[in-house]
């Protein structure tokens, strides 16, 4: 895939302990974006200033900090960050060696492709971090889990449980919240990763639009609509709380190819179980073959 442009924020991503950092201005993902924007001339940017800069967004990133006792600021406070890994970086083929730390940033396959010849990457420009919150659905249910002690567990086969062996992804708070504030492992962070999901309970493109290119540099255009469904306790989008017939299931989405005209019809359907012991629902419909086929495994990574 040839990305013309990557606008990327470098950060640490940690698994921290119950020992709130000193406390950060709630603001300073905010002021941080207005200076680069204002320096950077982009709309695009502009647009992201006011988004954050609504008095409920603002809000809502306090009631997280206050929640979590920590933002991304107070954790970069903390971090070895180097001195020159700041907004308004662009990197791009002709530079990158002179940052040696990029390579422990990046995964080796993405740094390559900055500038290289195949899925040429032309540029990432870093731009500041964003403070990472979720939204109002999670934040009631994860003080609610934190309120009333209830307790969630990860039993011997992974499964995520409550104290009554109820599944936690399944019903009640857990199911729309963080269950692990304070992760205290690989385990739980891992779990909090997948609790949140998209963090949102309906995400919808429609359509997405992309470009991939061949060794050769052939590029083509691809449009789809694309959607992805949170199946319990949904508290903000419609529908609200439970997703009929989907018991089994965590949440799941479906992409359908609209361009271009040769693989138009294309589409997948997955859906994600409750436990580590069922791979992924993924059926996929090839309508130049006219049939349906089932992907398991790493055959989900499979260009078919």
């Amino acid at each position: 895939m040839k990305l013309n442009k990557i606008a990327a924020a470098l950060g640490f991503v940690a698994a921290v302990s119950v020992t709130a950092p000193v406390m950060a201005d709630t603001n300073r993902a905010l002021d941080a974006w207005k200076a680069f924007a204002a320096e950077q001339n982009n709309p695009n940017y502009d647009k992201w200033v006011t988004l954050i800069s609504d008095p409920k967004a603002i809000a809502l990133a306090k009631e997280w900090k206050d929640l979590r006792g920590y933002d991304a600021y107070d954790l970069m406070d903390k971090a070895d960050i180097p001195a020159d890994l700041k907004a308004g970086l662009v990197i791009n083929g002709e530079n990158k060696g002179d940052y040696p730390w990029l390579k422990k940033y990046l995964p080796e396959e993405v740094y390559a492709h900055i500038g290289g010849e195949w899925a040429n990457i032309k540029q990432i420009t870093i731009v500041p971090t964003n403070t990472y919150y979720m939204h109002e659905g999670y934040l009631k249910n994860t003080k609610e889990l934190r309120d009333k002690n209830i307790n969630i567990t990860i039993d011997d086969t992974g499964f995520l449980k409550y104290d009554d062996g109820t599944r936690a992804l399944m019903s009640g708070p857990g199911a729309t919240a963080i269950p692990f504030l304070h992760p205290k492992n690989g385990m739980e962070l891992h779990w909090d990763f997948v609790a949140h999901s998209t963090n949102n309970d309906t995400l919808a493109f429609n359509p997405v639009k992309f470009d991939a290119c061949s060794p050769d540099g052939h590029e083509r255009g691809y449009v789809a609509d694309l959607w992805w469904w949170h199946y319990h306790n949904r508290s903000v989008t419609a529908p609200m709380g439970e997703i009929e017939g989907k018991e089994k299931y965590v949440e799941g989405g479906s992409v359908f190819f609209l361009e271009p005209n040769d693989i138009r019809g294309l589409a997948a359907v997955r859906q994600r179980y409750a436990g580590p012991d069922k791979e992924d629902d993924f059926k996929v419909f090839i309508p130049s073959l006219r049939r349906t086929r089932l992907l398991t495994g790493s055959d989900s990574q499979d260009p078919m």
